[in-house]
C-alpha cells in the first residue's frame, strides 16, 4: 500500500452516506472515538441542525484520507452561515458543533477520526488540504471541544508557519468516574467522607425498596426519556427557566437514541419508588467508557436525601458490573462532580485565522460597533443619572434588545 494519502472532499450527503460502512469500521479502530463522532450522531444532527445553522450555498464537507482504497482517517466539517452581508465570515467547524446556546448539543471530544497508526499521516495530509486547497477559503477554523491530547493541535506550528494566526484555548475540564476493576475499586479512590457518604445513600435506596432500572428496548426508552424531560423542565421552570429541551435538541437526541440503543450505544436508566420516578439519566457508551450527556431528577429529600446521586451512584455501579470503566459526567463543574468524579480531562479550543481582506473588514466593524455599545450605554447611564432612570430603563435601545 503506498505510504502517501489521498484526500477527498465530500460536499453532498449522497456521497457523504455511501461512507457509512467505513465510517462505522474506522469507528470501531480509532482511538479518539467518542459518542459525537458516530455516524448515527453525525447524519441525525446534519438532518436536524443542518438546514438551520450550515451555509445555505452548500456547507457540507467531510474530508476522507485514504491508504490505497482504504478509509484511514476522517474529519467532519462544515462552514456555518456566513455573516450579514457585505462582511460574510466564512467559519469552518466540526459537524455537530456551532448551535445557539439554547438548543446546543454539547458535544464534547469531536476530533479527528484515524486508523491506529495513521495519526501523523492523517494530520500531514490535512495540513496540506486545508492550507492549500478550496477549503482554504475559510477565514475562520473553529475547532472546539476537543481533547486536550486530540492530535489537530499538531496543526498549529503548522498553521502558524502558514501565515494564519492561530488560538488554542482552554475550555474547562470533563469529570469522570472510575470504576475500573468494580464498583469497590471506585469507592475506595473517593475521600474517605465521600465513601461514606456514598455507602450511606445507597443503604438509605435500598431500605426504602427503591428501584434502578435501564430501558432495554425502544418503547421503554422513550418513556424513560419523556419522564426525563418532564423532570428536568419541571426543575428549571421552579427558576423561570426553559431548560435545554428546545425542539431540534429533543428530536436529535431522541432519533439518536433509537438509532443506536439496539447496538447497546444508548443508556436510559431510572430510580424510582412507589411508582413515582424520582431521577433519570441519559448517556451514550463507546467502548468501556459512558458518557453522561442528561439527567432529570425529582427534587425531594425522601426517602433519600439526594435522588440525583443514589441514582448516579447506581448507574455507576451497575456499568462496573457491565464492564465499563468510566462514567464521564463530561464539561461543568457541580457538588457532585466535585465530590464523586476521580479523573479530570482537559478540553480544548483551536482556533485559527486566515489573514485576508474580509476578515480584517470584519473585525474592524466588530470593534466598532462594540465600541458603538460601549458608548451608548455610557449616554444612557448619564441620561438615566439626570432623568431617574425610569424612562430609558423601561425602552431599551434596538441595539441592545437585539444582543
Amino acid at each position: 500500500m503506498p505510504s502517501e494519502l489521498t484526500a477527498t472532499i465530500i460536499d453532498s450527503l449522497p456521497e457523504w452516506e455511501k461512507l457509512e460502512d467505513e465510517w462505522k469500521c474506522l469507528f470501531e479502530a480509532s482511538p479518539t472515538a467518542s459518542p459525537p463522532l458516530q455516524w448515527e450522531w453525525l447524519h441525525e444532527w446534519w438532518r436536524v441542525y443542518g438546514p438551520a445553522y450550515s451555509d445555505p450555498s452548500g456547507g457540507l464537507r467531510v474530508v476522507a484520507l485514504r491508504q490505497g482504497s482504504q478509509l484511514v482517517g476522517a474529519l467532519p466539517l462544515y462552514f456555518s452561515v456566513p455573516g450579514p452581508l457585505p462582511f460574510r465570515l466564512r467559519k469552518l467547524g466540526f459537524l455537530a458543533s456551532g448551535e445557539a446556546a439554547f438548543e446546543e448539543t454539547c458535544s464534547d471530544y469531536l476530533d479527528l477520526l484515524h486508523a491506529p497508526g495513521m495519526e501523523s499521516a492523517c494530520i500531514d495530509a490535512l495540513a496540506a488540504l486545508l492550507l492549500d486547497s478550496s477549503l482554504s477559503s475559510w477565514d475562520e477554523l473553529d475547532l472546539h471541544g476537543m481533547s486536550g491530547s486530540s492530535p489537530l493541535l499538531q496543526l498549529q506550528p503548522r498553521y502558524e508557519s502558514g501565515g494564519k494566526k492561530v488560538h488554542v484555548e482552554p475550555m474547562g475540564q470533563c469529570y469522570l468516574s472510575n470504576c475500573t476493576d468494580g464498583f469497590d475499586a471506585y469507592l475506595q479512590r473517593l475521600s474517605s467522607d465521600t465513601r461514606k457518604q456514598a455507602r450511606k445513600l445507597l443503604r438509605a435506596a435500598e431500605s426504602a425498596g427503591m428501584i434502578f432500572e435501564t430501558a432495554t428496548d425502544e418503547e421503554t426508552a422513550m418513556r424513560f426519556f419523556d419522564e426525563m424531560v418532564e423532570l428536568h423542565q419541571a426543575r428549571w421552570a421552579t427558576e423561570g427557566k426553559s431548560g435545554c429541551f428546545a425542539p431540534r435538541h429533543q428530536e436529535f437526541h431522541r432519533c439518536v437514541t433509537r438509532r443506536l440503543l439496539p447496538q447497546g450505544g444508548a443508556l436510559l436508566a431510572r430510580l424510582s419508588w412507589e411508582g413515582r420516578v424520582y431521577a433519570v439519566l441519559h448517556g451514550y457508551r463507546v467502548g468501556a467508557k459512558v458518557d453522561l450527556y442528561h439527567q432529570g431528577v425529582l427534587h425531594e429529600t425522601h426517602p433519600v436525601r439526594s435522588p440525583g446521586a443514589v441514582g448516579t451512584l447506581m448507574l455507576i455501579q451497575h456499568l462496573a458490573d457491565r464492564g465499563c470503566t468510566h462514567l464521564d459526567h463530561l464539561a461543568g463543574l457541580n457538588t457532585f462532580k466535585k465530590n464523586y468524579s476521580t479523573e479530570e480531562r482537559p478540553l480544548v479550543g483551536f482556533r485559527a485565522f486566515h489573514p485576508s481582506l474580509r476578515l480584517f473588514t470584519s473585525s474592524t466593524t466588530d470593534l466598532a460597533f462594540r465600541a458603538g455599545r460601549k458608548a451608548l450605554k455610557l449616554l444612557r447611564g448619564s441620561r438615566n443619572g439626570s432623568r431617574g432612570g425610569s424612562e430609558a430603563e423601561s425602552s431599551p435601545s434596538p441595539i441592545e434588545a437585539h444582543s
